[in-house]
Formats: structure tokens, sequence, C-alpha cells
């Protein structure tokens, strides 16, 4: 893996694990949601092999519904927050997406295994090519306090 490749997965993996952590800072709910999708839609492009095809980027959609449907009793194809939001259940979107993105990272997982023949030592060099930067940036972001003071009216600051 190359250094940026290294560095975008570590993005990544960062932005989705603060997008969680604290979506209000994020903007909507829809919007959460659909960069969500599009940082797992960009982590699939890298961890496929470069030799091979560009891969359909519209299996992620189709398994992000097959999983809507399971996740919500009477789901529909509207876009989770709006079924959220419109059931009162809104607070309930980072758990639910938290659910998907470990489901796409273990589905990721198996296909990495099937693909490589069940070699035991590709398929641990690939987990752990999509793992340890998930697991790396989730710990920068907990060490990380931040940077920017906060200036309020009357001087002080936070």
């Amino acid at each position: 893996m190359t250094v940026r490749e290294r560095k975008l997965f570590d993005f990544i993996a960062a932005r989705l694990e603060s997008m969680l952590r604290k979506p209000s800072a994020w903007g909507t709910a829809a919007s959460i949601e659909d960069q969500v999708l599009q940082l797992l839609e960009i982590r699939r492009l890298l961890l496929q092999n470069p030799a091979s095809p560009m891969e359909d980027t519209h299996q992620l959609m189709r398994r992000y519904v097959r999983f809507l449907g399971e996740a919500l009793p009477g789901a529909t194809a509207e876009p989770l927050a709006v079924q959220l939001e419109r059931s009162g259940r809104i607070g309930e979107l980072p758990t639910i997406l938290k659910r998907f993105i470990d489901r796409e990272l273990n589905e990721g997982i198996a296909e990495i295994r099937e693909r490589s023949s069940g070699s035991v030592s590709e398929v641990a060099r690939l987990a752990r090519r999509v793992l340890e930067p998930r697991i790396d940036a989730a710990n920068a972001v907990r060490r990380t306090v931040s940077a920017i003071p906060i200036d309020f009216s009357d001087g002080r600051q936070g």
C-alpha cells in the first residue's frame, strides 16, 4: 500500500468515525447518509485489485437497500434519513449507519477471501489493509482535542 493510499484510508476511517460520533457537526441527516455512502464507495474502489476492471459502484447501493429492508421493518426505497425523520427515530441514524459500515467491511473481507482462493496470508494482508486504518483513525480521533478556540463576546475562550 502506498503512503497516499494509506492516508486516504486513514482519512475515510476518521471521517466515518467522526460523522457517527457527532452527526450534528456534519450537516443534515440526509447529507450525512450521502457522505457515508460516498466514502464507502471510495474505500471500496481503493480495495479493488488495480489489475481488474472497475467494479460496479451500484453494488454498494444494492447492498444498502437490502440492508435497510432488514434493519427497518416496512422500509421503502426512500433514503434512511427520510424514513427515520418520518417515524420520529432520527436519533438512530448513526447506529444504523454504523451497522451498515461494519457489515460492508465484513462483506468486503469475505469477497477478498473468495478472490484470493482462501489464501490465509492474502486475506490477512488485505483485511489489515482495511482494518488498521480504521482502528488507527478511531484512536487518533479519540486523542485529538479541538485546536480551534472559541471566542465568546465577553472575552472568554472555550
